[in-house]
């Protein structure tokens, strides 16, 4: 197996051809599978293996990827973007191996999403680009839902001298559009339920980063805004902008 070589910056593309790989969806035309994950352990090396496999007609030149690291409860750690440069022949399968480089002792998985594909022939896909293709056409509709998309903390973790704490949110896209900001209100209160303070967070994914439709994006912060007396926090969404340049802003309260 070829060892990869990690990035933790995006390589400058050339712009892209005008010919653009046909999408009918946001599947991206390169695949890749976490095949094994070691922990990373005090006198033991972790690391991990995946397949790619290049489902085009085409071959690949290069492929941009984010690399997500996750602790046993599932919730995101760290995202680091990395770039393979190197051709994969239409439908080749690859198998690499990385270290635990990235990886923290607490990591348990690592999931990878293609963001960018640049084929031979200097066509290129983008996630982004495939996102506002597959979605429905039209005005921004959010069917079944009240808003077009929601957000929930998945795990609130004290503020102490022994471990540190934090928020960790998810935020889903329950519309037919792709999501480059948002604009979050966190609310953090003690153990009586009342509220100590209030802070908005801002989140730019602007890019192969937009959250497409049906999709999710996750966040962290950490213990900054957080007294020794919070016990729980709760998210509101106020505001999206699309990548359409649709926006909407929740109502307020009567």
């Amino acid at each position: 197996m070829k060892r990869l070589r990690l990035l933790v910056f995006l390589v400058l593309l050339p712009p892209f051809a005008s010919a653009v790989e046909p999408v009918a969806s946001n599947t991206a035309p390169v695949s890749v599978q976490t095949l094994t994950f070691t922990p990373k352990a005090a006198g033991k090396k972790g690391g991990f293996t995946y397949r790619l496999e290049n489902r085009s007609k085409k071959a690949v030149a290069q492929i941009v990827m984010d690399m997500a690291f996750r602790d046993a409860d599932g919730v995101l750690e760290k995202t680091v973007p990395f770039t393979r440069a190197q051709t994969l022949a239409p439908g080749a399968k690859e198998e690499e191996k990385s270290d635990d480089f990235f990886m923290s002792e607490t990591t348990r998985n690592v999931t990878i999403a293609v963001k960018e594909v640049t084929f031979a022939d200097g066509t290129k896909w983008s996630a982004r680009e495939a996102a506002i293709a597959a979605a429905a056409p039209g005005a921004l509709a959010f069917p079944g839902h009240d808003a077009p998309a929601s957000v929930e903390v998945v795990r609130f973790r004290p503020k102490n001298p022994e471990k540190k704490g934090g928020v960790a949110w998810r935020l889903v896209n329950h519309s037919n559009k792709a999501i480059e900001v948002f604009v979050l209100e966190i609310a953090y209160f003690n153990a009586a339920g009342e509220k100590e303070k209030t802070v908005p967070h801002t989140g730019n994914v602007q890019g192969d980063s937009a959250i497409a439709p049906s999709s999710n994006y996750e966040g962290s912060l950490d213990e900054f805004f957080m007294s020794d007396k919070t016990r729980s926090a709760k998210i509101a969404l106020k505001s999206l902008t699309f990548a359409g340049g649709e926006k909407w802003t929740a109502p307020k309260p009567e």
